[in-house]
C-alpha cells in the first residue's frame, strides 16, 4: 500500500543545502523521466549528462546572489531526498496580489500515492480515534485575498485573465498533487478546522473535536462526511496508528 513505507519513515520537510545538489539533481532527473516519458525523446531524458547539469543548475541555485529572494525546499525520507521544491518572487501572479510564486515542484513517483475508501474500509472499529489521515506532502493552504484560483483556472483552460476581485475577508485555497494532476480549490468554512488539524497531524478523534468546538455539537457525521470528500479529491496520501503500525 502507498502508506506502508510513510508509516515507519515520514517525510521530513527542510531547507536544501549545498550538500543537498547531488541528490536533488538525482530527483530532479528522475521526476523528468517519469513525467515526460513518451512525451519527450529518450535521448533527452536519458542522456548521460543531464544529471550534473541539474547539479550545476542547483548549486548556482543555492550559492548565486541572483536567487537570493528564492526560497528551496526539500522533502528527505531515512536520509534519502523524495522531493524538491523552489518559490520566488512572482511574476505575472503579481497582478493576482500573490506575494510568493511556486517555480519548481518535483515528488517521486512513489510518493504520490494515495489512500482509498477499500483500505479505510480495513480499520477496526477501536482504532479510529487514534487514526491519523495525512494528507500528500505537497499539499499547501493557501490564504487569498483575491481571485488567484480564476486565474490559474483561466490560465489551465486557455482562457483571458479574469478580472482581479478582492475578498472582504480573506479566503483559504487547497493545493494538492496526486500523482502528476495539480489541483487547487477554495475551502468552505466548514471544513478547514478539519483540515488544518489534519495538515497538523491530528487524530481522527482530535478533527471530530475541532468541527463540535466550531459548530457547537457532535460532527462525526460531518467529519465521515469531510473524509469521503477527501477520499474523493485524492487528497489522503499517508495512514498511521499509535506506534507507527501500518493499518
Amino acid at each position: 500500500m502507498a502508506y506502508d513505507r510513510a508509516v515507519g519513515s515520514p517525510l521530513i520537510i527542510r531547507p536544501a543545502r549545498v550538500r543537498d545538489v547531488r541528490q536533488m539533481a538525482r530527483v530532479h532527473v528522475r521526476c523528468w523521466q517519469e513525467t515526460y516519458r513518451g512525451l519527450m525523446p529518450d535521448a533527452v531524458l536519458d542522456d548521460p549528462g543531464f544529471p550534473a547539469a541539474r547539479e550545476r543548475m542547483w548549486t548556482e541555485v543555492l550559492t548565486s546572489g541572483r536567487y537570493r529572494q528564492n526560497r528551496v525546499a526539500v522533502a528527505e525520507r531515512d536520509g534519502e531526498l523524495a522531493g524538491i521544491a523552489m518559490s520566488g518572487p512572482p511574476g505575472d501572479a503579481a497582478a493576482a496580489g500573490w506575494t510568493r510564486q511556486l517555480y519548481v515542484l518535483y515528488v517521486d513517483a512513489a510518493d504520490h500515492g494515495t489512500v482509498s475508501a477499500a483500505e479505510l474500509a480495513g480499520i477496526a472499529p477501536e482504532g479510529w480515534a487514534a487514526l491519523r489521515l495525512h494528507p500528500l506532502p505537497h499539499a499547501h493552504l493557501l490564504r487569498s485575498t483575491c481571485n488567484i484560483d480564476a486565474f490559474r483556472r483561466a490560465a489551465d483552460r486557455g482562457e483571458p485573465r479574469p478580472a482581479l476581485r478582492r475578498w472582504r475577508r480573506p479566503r483559504h485555497l487547497l493545493v494538492w498533487r496526486p500523482a502528476l494532476d495539480v489541483r487547487y480549490r477554495q475551502v468552505e468554512t466548514r471544513e478547514l478546522p478539519a483540515l488544518l488539524g489534519a495538515l497538523h497531524g491530528d487524530t481522527f478523534a482530535q478533527l471530530c473535536e475541532r468541527l463540535a468546538q466550531r459548530h457547537g455539537d457532535s460532527d462525526l457525521p460531518r467529519m465521515a462526511a469531510l473524509l469521503a470528500q477527501w477520499l474523493g479529491d485524492g487528497l489522503i496520501g499517508q495512514l498511521a496508528l499509535p506506534g507507527g503500525s501500518a493499518l
